[in-house]
């Protein structure tokens, strides 16, 4: 081959190189354009999808959470009720106990008390007596003197 065919061979490749490489970047772009097309449309449907999905999950988490909570503050208000008057039946027997133990008390410490008064009475009945007789004794010792 001489050197004239060679560099013809050469423009031939060159350009078949060259229009190769303008197709694979038109396609290589074209590709690329409609990769993104179908991506953001695939994506835009999946985002719609997904906040569907989500709106409906959380209406239902919603309602769910709402009967849950709702049953279980009604069973707590029962029980607390149970517990509250349990409570309020035996503080009651507690406080009936404590009043006729206070009666008890109060009946001991008047019984007490008039036993004190009886006790001061006699020993006043008796200052008076000793008194009486001082005043007697004296009388007699100023008469004999």
């Amino acid at each position: 081959m001489d050197v004239e065919s060679l560099a013809q061979i050469e423009q031939i490749v060159s350009r078949a190189e060259v229009r190769l490489r303008n197709d694979f970047g038109e396609k290589t772009e074209a590709l690329a354009a409609t990769l993104r097309q179908e991506i953001g449309a695939k994506t835009g449907e999946l985002g719609a999808t997904l906040r569907q999905e989500i709106g409906a999950k959380t209406g239902e988490l919603g309602t769910t959470l709402r009967q849950e909570i709702g049953a279980k503050t009604g069973e707590l208000g029962t029980t607390l009720r149970q517990e509250i008057a349990e409570r309020s039946e035996k503080l009651g027997g507690r406080i009936e106990e404590v009043k006729r133990y206070s009666g008890v008390l109060y009946e001991d410490m008047s019984r007490k008390l008039d036993f004190v008064i009886e006790g001061f009475e006699g020993v006043r009945q008796g200052n008076a007596a000793l008194r009486q007789m001082i005043q007697h004794e004296s009388l007699e010792m100023q008469s004999l003197v």
